[in-house]
């Protein structure tokens, strides 16, 4: 529903740039009405949440109709990409990730609204696609753009399940309304992945995995990993009960029975061994960085550019691909004074050229997707053909048949008539 651009402010004072996300809805969608109300609940709540463990909204206005939201640019990896680049995460790395997200996810669980009223938030797509570790390491939960809040003016119709499905709680699959601990679940199965360095949930399509996290209790890790820590096993079974009830109740909960079991076990749950973790795999990405930060803000837009151009179409998603990279815009004045009476006016900043990223493959579930959907085209033509020699032939009409009527004369037919005598 939304396309992303890279953008670049103008300080008030010349020289002060920096980089941000804007998001804008795309033309096509303006005039659904539907539509652009899913972008403004989103981008309302995205304003209004502020925390160090979440990507922060700078601003949220509407240009010639077109709605948009200026957001933060994240230099970093996401878990997912971070998890699957060797070496394997340390036990404390890990866990300083899920630290990082528990604790974004409180303050969003406990938001209130200007009225003082809980806003009931749910993120419902919490994986490691959607959490982002800056070079830095920062540890930042990002698109709140399916989450659900109770003043949210659009509602999920019933029967829609929104999110990843390896991700899903139970009670998210069966489409019962959702609270926190739908959000603990998630980042259980984080958790669980991650300590262990295996997929959670697999199988042969996305319907057998559902059956499985609605009907199966999750293994215990140790069943996985030999050495794995009694008691952070047990912390998370606890968060993967499939039972809400039985589950952890919150992600404040979650948070401090993994720093309780980090001290106990003298692990360091620290943003700079999560930085070097990042270094080390990813080393040459963030030296590239640091160098075009020293000569100045068209070098670091031309070192993003050139970065998100290099990176793998379709890696952190399961059936999309990344998007591509189009063109690049510098704001036309500073993000945060207020609404904008003008659109942005993109200046191009002159990029090396970009060569276009690869197609990423088709997906195992989009190919069973088509596979049906052309076994159900040929099952209607195969029985059409079946069925046609048992239809009735059309009548041919000889050439006196198809001639026409005559008219009726006027002159009656003589009729017979028995009179007595």
């Amino acid at each position: 529903m939304a396309e992303l651009h890279l953008a670049r402010t103008e300080g008030a004072v010349a020289g002060a740039h920096k980089l941000c996300v804007v998001k804008q809805m795309l033309p096509a969608l303006s005039g659904d009405p539907e539509f652009v109300q899913m972008f403004v609940d989103e981008a309302r709540l995205a304003v209004a949440l502020d925390h160090p463990n979440l990507v922060h909204v700078h601003e949220v206005g509407c240009v010639d109709g077109q709605y948009f939201y200026a957001m933060e640019y994240l230099h970093g990896e996401t878990v997912a990409r971070l998890g699957a680049t060797p070496p394997r995460l340390s036990l404390g790395e890990a866990l300083t990730i899920v630290v990082g997200v528990a604790a974004g996810l409180e303050y969003a669980h406990d938001k209130c609204g200007s009225d003082g009223k809980a806003l009931c938030i749910v993120h419902r797509d919490v994986s490691p696609q959607n959490v982002i570790v800056t070079f830095d390491g920062a540890v930042k939960l990002l698109d709140f753009g399916i989450a659900k809040a109770a003043d949210r003016l659009t509602e999920t119709r019933r029967g829609v399940i929104k999110g990843k499905v390896r991700y899903m709680s139970p009670e998210q699959i069966r489409g019962e309304p959702l609270d926190r601990r739908a959000d603990v679940y998630s980042l259980g199965v984080m958790l669980w992945e991650l300590t262990t360095g295996q997929t959670l949930w697999d199988g042969p399509g996305e319907f057998a995995i559902q059956r499985r996290i609605v009907d199966e209790d999750a293994p215990p890790p140790s069943a996985r990993v030999a050495d794995y820590p009694p008691e952070l096993e047990q912390i998370v079974l606890a968060a993967l009960a499939r039972s809400r009830d039985a589950r952890l109740p919150s992600a404040e909960a979650l948070q401090l029975a993994l720093e309780e079991m980090a001290r106990e076990h003298k692990l360091s749950l620290s943003s700079v061994g999560l930085a070097r973790a990042v270094r080390e795999r990813f080393g040459e990405r963030v030296a590239a960085l640091r160098l075009a930060q020293a000569t100045g803000a068209a070098a670091v837009t031309e070192h993003v550019l050139a970065d998100l151009a290099s990176r793998p179409r379709g890696a952190d998603v399961d059936d999309a691909s990344m998007p591509s990279v189009s063109e690049v815009g510098v704001a036309t004045r500073p993000v945060g004074q207020g609404a904008i009476d003008a659109p942005l006016s993109p200046a191009p900043l002159s990029p090396a050229p970009l060569s276009p990223a690869p197609l990423s493959p088709v997906s195992p579930s989009r190919r069973r997707r088509l596979a049906l959907t052309a076994l159900a085209m040929l099952s209607i033509v195969g029985a059409a053909l079946l069925a046609r020699p048992y239809l009735a032939p059309p009548v041919e009409l000889s050439p006196a048949a198809r001639a026409p009527l005559p008219l009726a004369t006027a002159t009656p037919a003589p009729v017979a008539v028995d009179v007595p005598a």
